[in-house]
């Protein structure tokens, strides 16, 4: 009986030490296992997935598992990008919801111990619906140093906002007399809007419609005319 009690208590203790070193040689499959309800979410901010902590047979149940992302944050959490959670039993769910940065490869983990599993999920590009084009003014000098800026605001119809880093490109049309102007020929997104700044590159007067286009969707564009004078 003693030699049987014995080989409890160790078994007891180095089950309990194994969930401090990975090293010892257990199967992190047999301590925690990760899955995701899906492989791609939308950066709208808002589009979301379930994350499931499954305790293997080594781990007790009533274990304290953490979960960690590079990227977005645990639905419940003040922006959180780590929250600790104890299982009722064997599996935790959290929910993982996006941010605006497109990437590939968003890592999501969950710990037992010094033991960690890892997932990737893609957060994919939120496409805007509609933009809006604007001017700081609508009549500027065409002296080579007077400049316009114009601005391109992004929205999306429903639940969520736009990517960042979402690109817009820049055409001209000269519609009256021979004006000659230089601006970037696109732009990239920050908190929902592309800046750009324009100036002629002669003295000729005249009008020049500037359009932005999506670059996603060339169905999402807007135009506006600007003139230029003496």
């Amino acid at each position: 009986m003693k030699k049987i009690g014995l080989i409890v208590v160790l078994f007891s203790i180095i089950t309990a030490c194994d969930l401090e070193d990975p090293d010892v040689g257990v199967s992190l499959r047999n301590v925690v296992t990760l899955t995701l309800a899906d492989t791609q979410i939308i950066a709208d901010g808002n589009d979301r997935t379930s994350i499931t902590a499954t305790l293997g047979i080594e781990s007790a149940a009533g274990e304290m598992i953490t979960f960690k992302t590079d990227q977005g944050t645990f639905a419940g959490t003040s922006d959180e990008q780590e929250v600790g959670i104890t299982a009722a039993g064997r599996t935790v769910e959290v929910f993982l919801i996006s941010d605006l940065i497109v990437n590939q490869n968003v890592t999501v983990t969950a710990e037992v111990g010094d033991f960690k599993t890892s997932e990737t999920i893609e957060f994919t590009r939120s496409i805007p619906t509609d933009i809006l084009l604007e001017a700081d003014k609508l009549i500027f000098k065409a002296d080579q140093s007077d400049q316009v800026t114009l601005t391109t605001k992004i929205f999306k119809d429903g639940v969520g906002d736009p990517s960042e880093e979402t690109r817009v490109d820049f055409t001209s049309m000269v519609v009256e007399g021979n004006p000659d102007v230089e601006f970037p020929p696109f732009g990239f997104s920050e908190n929902g809007k592309i800046q750009i700044n324009v100036k002629s590159r002669n003295t000729e007067t005249g009008k020049i419609m500037f359009s932005a286009t999506l670059k996603d969707d060339p169905r999402v564009a807007e135009s506006i005319t600007i003139e230029l004078s003496n």
